[in-house]
């Protein structure tokens, strides 16, 4: 007789469509969107991720994607000025500067990268982080970041169901048009925003999931993956999170991607992901004796076998 089961394991049929080493991708969203990108990138893949930086809500997301298809560049409208440093509303800390030549100067670089990548994409993956939103009173504007300005400055919003989905089908026509046959995969973040209160926090999660599975219903080009389901339902145990008790650890991001692999890629395409994967894992070890024989003779090795790679797979992306 089988013994006691002590989880209830998410069975998630694989998807009809593959994602391929050939397909460009472009991950926006929340924190879980960076970590998915590395995973492609440390698999092969041609990824590309975030060009505002880490965004949570939808209405910031939607106001980044119409930038890039078709907006003007970001300009002095979009930034804030506190305590010495220029920041972008739409954008994270990392393009803030003292100076603000210097930082739209950050912000439309990686505005024009983004639209030439835009063009070529061929899956987009959109990760949801809540549906609770801020607006800089000043300006008027939803904001990506508050910067640690002071909250009397802004003024909050929640979105509903509609406003989440009317969000994602603002820019949606236009992208359809620019990249017919695009496949877009729709996520809701795993990770809780618990500063916002628990209660909220839970009612801002099962927004976003109504709102996905409308959002599905209604497109047939976007596709949900159940990361949040996974972490709380399948998982649901404190060890697989980080100390703060609130982001999942390794061993759970892990274990979401071994998920997605199996729902999205080919059997053909995990394993040469997982080829890569181990040729970048050892290309990452610090060596013990730089510049030694053994660690020179250690590089060539490496350099072959990424040649080796490169010639039986044209399309990975190793760099």
């Amino acid at each position: 007789m089988p013994g006691p089961v002590f989880r209830t394991e998410i069975k998630l049929s694989p998807s009809p469509w593959k994602i391929q080493h050939q397909d460009r991708l472009f991950c926006i969203g929340s924190c879980f969107a960076e970590h998915l990108h590395l995973r492609f990138k440390a698999g092969g893949f041609h990824s590309d991720c975030n060009p505002c930086g880490i965004v949570y809500n939808p209405i910031s997301i939607g106001l980044q994607i119409r930038r890039i298809l078709d907006g003007p560049a970001w300009n002095e409208q979009d930034l804030i000025h506190d305590r010495g440093l220029v920041h972008g509303l739409h954008h994270h800390g990392s393009f803030s500067s003292p100076r603000q030549e210097d930082c739209l100067s950050r912000m439309n670089d990686s505005l024009h990268e983004a639209r030439d990548r835009f063009e070529r994409m061929d899956v987009l993956i959109l990760t949801l982080g809540t549906a609770i939103w801020y607006k800089h009173k000043a300006s008027g504007q939803a904001v990506a970041n508050c910067h640690k300005i002071p909250t009397s400055e802004f003024e909050r919003g929640f979105m509903n169901v509609e406003e989440v989905v009317q969000s994602v089908e603002s820019w949606l026509p236009e992208l359809l048009k620019r990249r017919p046959g695009i496949k877009i995969l729709l996520t809701v973040s795993p990770v809780r925003y618990l500063k916002e209160g628990f209660g909220d926090n839970s009612i801002s999660k099962a927004t976003l999931v109504l709102a996905a599975d409308q959002l599905c219903r209604r497109n047939e080009s976007i596709f949900y993956f159940p990361a949040y389901e996974i972490l709380l339902d399948d998982l649901r145990d404190y060890r697989f999170y980080k100390e703060d008790m609130v982001h999942p650890n390794e061993q759970a991001v892990q274990y979401i991607w071994t998920c997605f692999q199996s729902t999205y890629f080919s059997k053909e395409t995990r394993q040469i992901a997982d080829e890569v994967s181990r040729l970048v894992e050892a290309r990452s070890h610090r060596p013990l004796h730089p510049g030694s024989p053994e660690h020179k003779s250690f590089i060539e090795k490496m350099e072959t076998r990424a040649k080796d790679l490169k010639f039986k797979y044209p399309c990975l992306n190793l760099e």
